[in-house]
């Protein structure tokens, strides 16, 4: 799974041939992990833990970067 930004220890990632609606997951070593939308940036699954605002802020900053690689990764037929 390609981890597109790094903040601290928190990686966002996206993965190949996930599930729609479009989301990327936050993973900081065993202390959390979870998944953003997209479309609201808003969790919806799992539980936030330390630099999770600024992980937002980064995210609305970096849509077009976001939406750009869940396209490519995650190609229907």
């Amino acid at each position: 799974m390609p981890t597109v930004h790094r903040i601290g220890a928190h990686k966002i990632q996206l993965y190949p041939g996930d599930h729609a609606p479009p989301h990327f997951h936050v993973r900081a070593g065993g202390c959390c992990s979870y998944v953003v939308s997209l479309e609201t940036l808003e969790i919806t699954r799992g539980k936030a833990c330390g630099s999770h605002s600024e992980i937002i802020a980064w995210a609305a900053q970096n849509m077009a970067l976001l939406m750009q690689k869940w396209s490519e990764l995650n190609e229907r037929d």
